[in-house]
């Protein structure tokens, strides 16, 4: 591996540190330690989402047009990395709480609004480092450092937040964000200072405009391998997200798990997912990408069918790590293969389609989720184990619909 490949994945383990604390302990500070209601942190989240929609397509018909992504990724980055310890300083300071907590958000809203605009270019640079016979390859390195970013980022910031170190103010969650801050600049440096944009010599000067960017948008999905991968890749993450976002309280009501069991299983599970990540984007390159993401998403369907049937710690255990092979694989493989599908002068615009499904792919599935617990509420905690199959017909429905793509290996 070239140190290009590696500066590029070491980037997406250096946003997954701060992307893990921000969503496991964010949340709990605003509503927990500062009692506010969810309301709150909701409207942040829903703020940083319309901003992405509203932008992201401008900024890759820009990107495309231009072709310059560092030019852009590089202010996002440091954008993401102040914010970040702005976030931690000042909600650890002495200010008013209500003035603390909204400065906060506002400063969530900015630090979520710049990791994803950011991704609509870092997912585009692939192409800049590899040969497409290696992009599932590479694509599963990258994805594989990320989520190793996010266990790690946890344990990295878990001194700061149980209060044997305190940096400043205000001790317990909140001092995660100034490490995680730092930690994020130091790590993304690299990346930085050693990848260019392509030559942008005498291409024309880009005009945008409304019109220019929905005409873009529409003539990309107009592209039926395009439309049908991302509503397969829709309905899949969803799913996966909705799981990925209930395991905790599944593990605790369904199968009664303690706080340091359900530490142990999201351990283990994140191991695997980097394994799983590496070695099937190694896999898809030599098997192809699309066969390859069919059978790995068909494989983690089946499990997690079999998955309510499980019902002590130690078959969880030994299940989790077959189930994270193949969780791995299915973002890494994706991405390389909409890389594989998207001409170069179109890579943006797609790459920015492919974000705003990504951060919407989390609106169907908890809603089955939940209505799914509410209505079979006598069953009592056996309501949970139920409430996996509807996210499975989601999943089965993505399969279905990734089968749709043309292959063009």
């Amino acid at each position: 591996m070239n140190r290009k490949i590696f500066f590029w994945a070491l980037y997406d383990f250096a946003n997954s540190v701060i992307i893990a604390n921000l969503t496991l302990y964010l949340s709990q500070w605003v509503i927990v330690d500062k009692g506010f209601q969810d309301i709150w942190y909701a409207i942040s989240l829903v703020l940083s989402t319309v901003l992405l929609i509203l932008t992201a397509p401008f900024l890759g018909s820009y990107s495309d047009r231009t072709r310059k992504r560092m030019h852009i990724i590089v202010p996002l980055t440091i954008l993401i990395g102040i914010s970040t310890i702005s976030l931690g300083i000042i909600g650890a300071s002495s200010m008013p709480k209500v003035s603390r907590v909204i400065i906060v958000l506002i400063l969530s809203v900015v630090i979520q609004y710049a990791y994803q605009l950011s991704l609509v270019l870092y997912d585009t640079l692939l192409p800049l480092l590899t040969t497409k016979q290696h992009f599932g390859k590479i694509s599963g390195i990258g994805d594989g450092l990320g989520n190793l970013g996010f266990l790690l980022g946890l344990f990295i910031t878990f001194p700061f937040i149980n209060g044997t170190v305190t940096i400043t103010g205000e001790p317990g969650r909140i001092q995660a964000f100034i490490p995680s801050g730092i930690l994020f600049l130091l790590l993304s440096a690299p990346m930085l200072l050693t990848i260019r944009d392509m030559d942008s010599t005498g291409l024309p000067s880009p005009v945008l405009n409304f019109r220019h960017v929905l005409k873009g948008l529409r003539d990309v999905l107009k592209d039926r391998n395009i439309l049908w991968f991302l509503a397969a890749f829709y309905f899949v993450s969803d799913a996966v997200l909705t799981i990925q976002s209930f395991f905790p309280i599944y593990f605790q009501q369904a199968l009664g798990f303690s706080d340091m069991q359900k530490l142990i299983a999201t351990s283990i599970v994140l191991i695997f997912i980097v394994i799983g990540a590496v070695m099937l984007g190694r896999f898809s390159d030599r098997r192809g990408l699309k066969n390859t993401l069919i059978i790995s998403t068909s494989v983690l369907t089946l499990l997690l069918a079999v998955f309510p049937f499980i019902s002590t710690a130690a078959h969880v255990y030994l299940f989790l790590p077959i189930v994270g092979v193949f969780w791995g694989g299915f973002y890494a493989i994706s991405r390389a293969l909409l890389t594989r599908l998207s001409p170069p002068e179109k890579r943006g615009e797609f790459f920015s389609l492919y974000t705003i499904f990504r951060r919407f792919a989390s609106i169907v599935g908890p809603l089955l989720w939940s209505l799914t617990v509410l209505i079979l509420a006598p069953l009592g905690n056996g309501k949970y184990r139920i409430s996996m199959y509807p996210l499975i017909v989601l999943m089965a429905l993505g399969v279905l619909m990734f089968r749709k793509i043309r292959s063009t290996e």
